[in-house]
């Protein structure tokens, strides 16, 4: 039994109204987030052309026709921006605005489509998948840069609306099953309730992946320092856990480095707080460039950092060690007309594969370093039982 369709599309109206105003309110709110704004904005656009369908006895074809389709297209561009901007991507505005105008256009002034329904749902249907695809395609390549499930999720309801759309059109063109709104036909019934169900389910998910987002930043945030982007402590033993469980199932080789920055104090009490911030993010870049991406780089404290060398020997590692060393050393780092030149006393490590290993290896690295200390500084020291080397 077919609904009435003019009713659906006026409760599609009100759906992307309510929803559109949740989002554009979220976004005044919290007022740096854009993709909430255009989230909001092409839901009431669309909103507006639901509505214009639903009241189809009531308007003229040029308004409940022509442009309540152009206004779902241009709804689901403005989305599909919002997507954009939520990946940190372009937003390709000529992109957004020619395809509902070129819609428009074919819509009102070329007769073959103006005059046959079915005609129209094809070139509407394929505007409207083609602005969906659009976004599917964008998220699932900002998905390879960061995992997030709920984006995951709006994929594949995207993928299905487009499937849906491309089945509406076969049935419009093959099948001559009406898509009119004024006609209460059951094709026309399926395509509001699943525009219905497209509506609330994208507010819903874009809303919980903007909360996804920032649930995996603080969580990341917590385990990060904020002046190098390097590990804290915290985040160093969180991380070393997972990569000693690995390494007890593949008898793996690690090393810890035990990195202090020499003569730090003095630097302070020189140049001021400022060149030694300077300096600590200097090393940290220096550090980084000659790890791997599979070692860990922690602050573990003040102008002391803690590198978790992955799938090295304590020898093997001392070599990573020695090119920090001299890396850092022929590294001037420049603080306004003034040229600061530092060093780092290295102690390394052997870590075994127990939960209780990093706490000794450290132990065993921090001697190795005051033993590099001792030796004049700027120097790498390996631990190796009772004696350095």
């Amino acid at each position: 039994m077919a609904l009435d369709s003019r009713t659906l599309w006026i409760a599609i109206a009100v759906a992307a109204m309510i929803i559109g105003s949740l989002l554009v309110s979220q976004s005044l709110l919290q007022r740096r987030e854009r993709s909430a704004l255009l989230w909001g904005v092409g839901m009431l656009i669309g909103a507006l052309g639901s509505a214009f369908i639903g009241l189809r006895s009531q308007l003229p074809a040029l308004v409940s026709i022509t442009l309540a389709n152009g206004l779902i297209t241009l709804s689901w561009a403005v989305i599909a921006a919002g997507l954009r901007s939520f990946n940190a991507q372009p937003l390709r505005w000529a992109i957004v605005w020619a395809v509902p105008i070129a819609q428009m256009t074919v819509f009102e002034f070329a007769s073959v489509v103006h005059d046959h329904i079915a005609a129209r749902t094809a070139v509407g249907g394929v505007c409207f998948a083609g602005m969906i695809a659009w976004a599917v395609i964008d998220a699932a390549r900002a998905q390879q840069q960061e995992k997030l499930l709920w984006r995951r999720g709006l994929i594949a309801v995207m993928v299905m609306w487009i499937l849906t759309t491309a089945a509406r059109i076969i049935a419009s063109v093959f099948a001559h099953q009406s898509t009119d709104p004024s006609v209460n036909s059951v094709a026309q019934t399926v395509t509001a309730l699943g525009l219905m169900a497209l509506v609330v389910t994208t507010g819903v998910i874009v809303t919980l992946m903007s909360r996804e987002r920032i649930d995996n930043w603080l969580a990341e945030s917590a385990h990060r320092d904020f002046q190098t982007a390097t590990y804290n402590r915290a985040g160093l033993f969180e991380v070393t856990a997972e990569i000693l469980h690995k390494a007890h199932a593949t008898s793996a080789s690690n090393a810890v480095l035990l990195m202090d920055l020499d003569e730090f104090k003095s630097i302070n009490d020189r140049f001021g707080h400022a060149a030694g911030d300077m300096v600590i993010v200097e090393f940290a870049q220096v550090a980084a460039r000659e790890l791997s991406a599979n070692d860990v780089l922690a602050r573990y404290g003040g102008e002391e950092f803690c590198a978790i060398v992955c799938g090295s020997t304590d020898i093997q590692a001392a070599a990573v060690a020695e090119r920090i060393r001299q890396r850092f050393a022929a590294h001037p780092i420049v603080y306004g007309s003034t040229v600061i030149n530092c060093t780092v006393s290295i102690g390394v490590s052997p870590l075994a594969h127990t939960d209780e290993s990093l706490h000794a290896a450290i132990g065993a690295a921090d001697l190795a370093l005051y033993a590099a200390k001792s030796a004049g500084r700027n120097v790498v020291q390996v631990f190796a039982g009772s004696r350095f080397e």
